[in-house]
């Protein structure tokens, strides 16, 4: 499964792959959306995965 985020609305102001370290359960990111852009995440599940996501 793959889950994109969209903030916003009109332009694009960043992309980001989420990553996560070997090892690891989680991951944040604190990022800012600039006034009339939007920023796009993606993020991979696989099998079995649950994925939280708090905006």
């Amino acid at each position: 499964m793959a889950v994109v985020l969209v903030a916003g609305i009109c332009e694009v102001g960043m992309k980001k792959i989420i990553r996560f370290s070997p090892g690891s359960d989680s991951a944040t990111v604190q990022e800012s959306v600039i006034r009339d852009e939007r920023n796009i995440y993606y993020i991979t599940a696989k099998a079995g995965q649950t994925v939280e996501i708090s905006i």
